[in-house]
């Protein structure tokens, strides 16, 4: 779906810059060297390992050859009726919310899996309604999997007067998330392949950036996240006390309020509700976050509320 959508944007737009320039070819593809939707050796940035993870004589993810390509040849004649250029369609943002509804459905044969790359489209909503975004907002994903948790919060403020700024540590997530930044229009996107705990990538000069919003769902109490390491943390996100190397949960939450702005940024983190409870290294940071008076809110989400896996969840306002 996505590499014919870029295709008919593609032919949309030359169709309009060729109706613009009154046929001449010549300033029609010189208009659409400067066109969002090229593919990916012109836009290297914004479509980087995109397609690397498409393997279309891949036998172990579509069988043997003859069968692959029977079954390649069945969906290229079924797609290719399908009309997706933008002054073809009624709403410009439909194919993003198509796309959200294909990676729903998927994820809810996923499990628990899903977790790692999916926020259910209404706690996503909840978050973005809590946080109230404002035009001008810096926002920060950590853990952005496939983006549709800081989509809706973006999207809450209706315009495009926002700078979105994301990590994802899973290769193929990240390819997933560059596609549905395209799909959903969005240009001021700064998304980062790598370990956000172990190696945060966005920096103003040699400081860690902040942001007026952090807002995540990251992975379900993160096992070996390099604890052994968090002693030698340079952004100090760490100082109230290490969290427990077999549980990230909290090293998500103190890395998420180390980067938010220290006058106006606020905190909302998806977790698990053992970190309202467990003891040890985890109750003497959570005593030192409400010594903090950091803690604004915690909302209980009924169980299945984030995916299939049977988990009690909590959200927390910082």
């Amino acid at each position: 779906m996505f590499v014919k959508y870029l295709s008919d944007r593609w032919k949309d737009r030359y169709d309009y810059h060729l109706n613009r320039y009154a046929g001449n070819t010549e300033r029609t593809e010189r208009a659409m060297r400067n066109e969002r939707f090229q593919l990916q050796d012109s836009n290297c940035t914004k479509l980087e390992v995109v397609f690397r993870n498409i393997g279309f004589n891949s036998e172990s993810n579509l069988g043997q050859t003859k069968n692959c390509d029977k079954r390649q040849k069945s969906f290229l004649e079924d797609f290719k009726i399908v009309d997706l250029t933008p002054s073809h369609l009624e709403f410009t943002y439909v194919i993003g919310d198509v796309y959200e509804f294909l990676i729903e459905r998927f994820t809810s044969d996923a499990g628990k899996k899903a977790g790692e790359f999916y926020t259910s489209s209404p706690i996503a909503m909840l978050l973005a309604a809590l946080k109230n975004p404002q035009p001008s907002n810096r926002i920060f994903d950590p853990t952005c999997g496939s983006g549709f948790l800081w989509i809706k919060v973006a999207q809450k403020i209706g315009s495009n007067n926002f700078v979105m700024y994301c990590q994802e540590v899973n290769r193929s997530i990240y390819a997933l998330v560059r596609r549905n930044i395209f799909l959903h229009g969005m240009n001021d996107v700064d998304i980062r392949w790598g370990d956000t705990l172990n190696n945060p990538l966005l920096q103003e000069g040699y400081l860690p950036m902040k942001y007026d919003i952090v807002e995540a769902n990251p992975s379900l109490s993160l096992d070996k996240w390099d604890a052994e390491d968090a002693p030698h943390d340079g952004y100090h996100c760490f100082w109230r006390r290490i969290p427990p190397k077999s549980k990230g949960d909290f090293a998500f939450i103190s890395h998420m309020i180390e980067a938010a702005n220290e006058s106006r940024g606020n905190v909302d983190v998806v977790v698990p509700n053992g970190v309202l409870f467990k003891g040890a290294a985890k109750g003497k940071i959570r005593q030192q976050l409400i010594e903090d008076n950091l803690l604004e809110a915690v909302i209980g989400l009924a169980c299945q509320s984030i995916f299939l896996d049977g988990y009690a969840y909590s959200h927390h306002d910082v």
